[in-house]
């Protein structure tokens, strides 16, 4: 059998093992139905989503990891002034936390676009003037209490 099949490797090992391979070797075709229930299914055993009647809907739980999850509108901060940028005088320091690594991320690119330059990879040399706006921002995305703002002058020792 090992010589004159012509089916293919694959075919003689379900033939003469049964479908015993790894599965991520096994091509499974499940329907969209199903994929769409089992994904609820899960939604719903995370407390994410409650079916009521015949109809599914988010519960306050979901709204909030949605909210969590998916910051898809952090705020934008278009650059400050030229003279703004050349007064580098603020020390920004951050510790936010691995859960909250978009918005970590998000504000090291905030930082770059108002001027900043990284000493660390969460502390950061700037202009004196950060806009209301932004630490509104910081508010806003709850990472503020993650932040220490410093004043640094240059002193003339030599």
């Amino acid at each position: 059998m090992l010589f004159s099949y012509k089916a293919g490797y694959g075919k003689m090992w379900k033939t003469i093992l049964g479908d015993t391979r790894p599965s991520y070797y096994r091509k499974h075709s499940i329907p969209k139905e199903k994929s769409i229930y089992v994904t609820l299914a899960r939604l719903r055993i995370k407390g994410l989503v409650r079916k009521e009647r015949s109809e599914w809907n988010i519960t306050a739980k979901g709204k909030e990891y949605l909210k969590n999850k998916f910051i898809k509108t952090l705020p934008y901060h278009s650059t400050q002034s030229e003279k703004n940028k050349t007064a580098k005088n603020v020390i920004i320091i951050f510790d936010i936390p691995e859960e909250h690594k978009n918005k970590r991320n998000w504000l090291r690119v905030e930082l770059k676009i108002l001027g900043f330059v990284p000493i660390q990879k969460s502390v950061w040399l700037g202009p004196s003037i950060l806009t209301e706006k932004f630490i509104k921002s910081l508010e806003t995305i709850s990472i503020l209490e993650y932040c220490k703002f410093f004043r640094a002058d240059e002193l003339d020792i030599i």
